[in-house]
């Protein structure tokens, strides 16, 4: 539904400054008990300095949950 709506421009985002990194950390942490069930450990070297990405997080996380 949200795909169709964003195809045809019929969605309104707000767009604010979010922290990749945080993002990436908490999104890691909401499959860390599936990723230890199979046995897998992901990996990463984040960096040091602040990544500000624009993005309306109410569409943002939903779409990385998906992404499993």
């Amino acid at each position: 539904m949200e795909a169709s709506k964003a195809s045809s421009g019929n969605i309104s985002l707000e767009l604010i400054p979010i922290h990749y990194t945080e993002i990436l950390q908490q999104s890691l942490g909401e499959f860390e008990d599936k990723l230890a069930a199979r046995s897998l450990q992901v990996l990463t070297t984040l960096p040091q300095e602040d990544i500000l990405i624009l993005a309306d997080g109410r569409q943002l996380f939903p779409g990385i949950g998906k992404s499993s």
